[in-house]
C-alpha cells in the first residue's frame, strides 16, 4: 500500500515531522572524561571511553626523553596543536628528533579486556601548582598514509582541518564536542601520565609500511601553561627495561662468591 503525501498532514504526521526536526537540530551528546581531578565536573572516572578509544592513568610505564622515544612533542599556551610530521607544523617542537612519523608495523598490539589495541602514552608537563596543573585534551585524530604528509590547512579558528591520509580514529569531530580533563600531579617530565588505547580494528586495511600520524589539540577547556606534551607509542623496544646498577650489585656479589669461592678455599687449605 502506497502512502499519499497528504497522510503526513494529519496531527500525528505533523507531530512526527516536528519531532524529527527537533532531533535533527540537537547537537550530538558531548563526552567529557575527568580522569583524576575531584574539583572538576563531572566526577573523576578512570578509565573512560570516547568513540571506542580508552583513556586512562591506570598503567605503569616510565617516561621522559631519557627513557622513551617521543614521536610527537608540542608546546604553547593557552592552547597548543600539532601532529608528528617533519615540517615543524603548528606548535610542534624538537623536529625531527622527537617529532616524526612512525610506521604502523612498528607498533605493538596490546591486549586490554580481550580486545587488541595500539597504545600511546602521553607525558604531560604542566606546572605542579594547584591553579595551573590542569589541562584538557580537546581533539585527537589518528591517520595512516603510504606517503609522507605535510598539510597545514586550517579553518577560520586556526585549527588544523587538513587531511593526513586515511582517518582511522577521531575523538572530537568539532572543538568542544568531546574532551579529556587531567590534573598533572606528577613532578616534572619523566613520569607518564595518560595512556590512550586505539582499537587495532580501526586500522583495518592499512599496511605495515604505512605512516601513522597523530594530531592533538590541548587547552580549549582547560588551558595549557607548562612544558612539552610528549607522546610515544608502545613498540617492542619500549618494553625493554634494564635493572639499575644498585639492583645488580647484590647479584654480582653472589656471582663473585660462587665463582671465587673455590679458589679462596684452596688458598686457605694447608699445603
Amino acid at each position: 500500500m502506497k502512502l499519499k503525501l497528504s497522510s503526513f498532514t494529519t496531527p500525528m504526521g505533523a507531530l512526527l515531522l516536528s519531532l524529527s526536526a527537533l532531533l535533527a537540530s540537537q547537537p550530538a551528546h558531548a563526552t567529557t572524561i575527568n580522569l583524576n581531578d575531584p574539583s572538576l565536573s563531572p566526577a573523576p572516572t578512570d578509565p573512560g571511553t570516547i568513540n571506542g578509544a580508552v583513556f586512562t592513568t591506570n598503567f605503569t610505564q616510565p617516561a621522559g626523553t631519557g627513557v622513551i622515544d617521543p614521536f610527537l612533542t608540542i608546546q604553547s599556551s593557552p592552547t597548543e596543536q600539532g601532529y608528528n610530521g617533519t615540517n615543524g607544523n603548528f606548535d610542534t617542537k624538537r623536529v625531527p628528533q622527537w617529532n616524526h612519523p612512525l610506521t604502523l608495523g612498528s607498533l605493538a598490539e596490546v591486549s586490554l579486556n580481550g580486545q587488541q589495541y595500539y597504545q600511546f602514552v602521553v607525558d604531560v608537563n604542566e606546572p605542579n601548582a594547584t591553579s595551573t596543573s590542569t589541562i584538557s585534551l580537546d581533539m585527537l585524530s589518528v591517520w595512516t598514509s603510504p606517503t609522507l604528509q605535510s598539510s597545514t590547512s586550517t579553518n577560520s579558528s586556526g585549527l588544523f582541518n587538513g587531511s593526513l591520509g586515511t582517518l582511522r580514529y577521531n575523538m572530537s569531530p568539532s572543538l568542544g564536542s568531546n574532551d579529556v580533563l587531567y590534573f598533572d600531579g606528577n613532578s616534572g617530565s619523566g613520569q607518564a601520565d595518560i595512556s590512550i588505547y586505539i582499537p587495532v580494528s580501526d586500522f583495518a586495511g592499512a599496511s605495515a609500511s604505512d605512516y601513522v600520524y597523530m594530531y592533538q589539540m590541548w587547552g580549549n577547556t582547560l588551558p595549557s601553561s607548562g612544558g612539552y606534551e610528549e607522546t610515544f607509542a608502545v613498540e617492542g623496544s619500549n618494553l625493554t627495561s634494564v635493572p639499575e646498577t644498585s639492583a645488580l650489585l647484590p647479584l654480582f656479589a653472589v656471582l663473585g662468591m660462587i665463582i671465587g669461592g673455590p679458589a679462596i678455599r684452596r688458598k686457605l687449605l694447608p699445603a
